[in-house]
């Protein structure tokens, strides 16, 4: 995910957040960084970190931006993103992480773009033989519709139909045995859009 174009009236000296990080293997990291742009359109500075520990609660993060590498304008916003990244082929599926809290001197307006927008992380397993689930986090309470579609997009079973309070949750779907055996996916339809999710059956 990426918040762009955060307005910025000075040049901040840092990015600065919160991160809850669970990777499911070693070789798994959260890439973070920020891209200062300046009032007339070209790149003034940049930032970068990467995390690869797990993170078993919130952690405060800060990201110094280096102004070297630009020109001497000034800063007029900021672009800031965040991507899991792994060395092994697949090996990031089922990591997940949550940003809260975003802030840098200078800023303007950064309003939490997110606030009302579920945080779905990635099915675990992505491949199973009885059951899967997936991580959701919520800002705030909000109904959600968790049902499951074959590849011809028919609902073949429902997950969660109904509200859910502000925190952190996990949806496990169990899919009986009339379900046979292939790829579907997992579609949470909620107030800000829906969001899908694959996962393959293999008993």
């Amino acid at each position: 995910m990426a918040f762009q174009r955060a307005p910025v009236t000075s040049d901040p000296v840092a990015v600065t957040g919160w991160l809850n990080f669970s990777p499911t293997q070693s070789t798994t990291s959260i890439a973070m960084g920020a891209t200062a742009n300046g009032i007339t359109g070209g790149v003034t500075g940049k930032a970068t970190m990467i995390y690869t520990e797990a993170q078993s609660d919130w952690v405060q993060f800060s990201i110094p931006v280096n102004y070297d590498i630009g020109n001497d304008d000034p800063a007029g916003s900021i672009t800031i993103s965040f991507m899991i990244a792994d060395s092994e082929p697949a090996g990031a599926l089922g990591s997940w992480f949550q940003i809260n809290d975003i802030g840098f001197d200078g800023a303007q307006g950064l309003a939490e773009m997110h606030s009302s927008i579920s945080m779905v992380g990635m099915p675990y397993p992505s491949t199973f033989s009885h059951s899967t689930m997936v991580p959701v986090t919520l800002q705030n309470s909000s109904a959600v519709n968790a049902n499951v579609l074959d590849l011809l997009g028919r609902s073949v079973d429902v997950i969660k139909a109904g509200t859910l309070g502000a925190g952190e949750h996990k949806l496990t779907w169990t899919p009986s045995a009339a379900i046979p055996n292939g790829i579907y996916f997992i579609r949470m339809s909620r107030a800000s859009g829906p969001i899908t999710r694959r996962v393959v059956l293999d008993r």
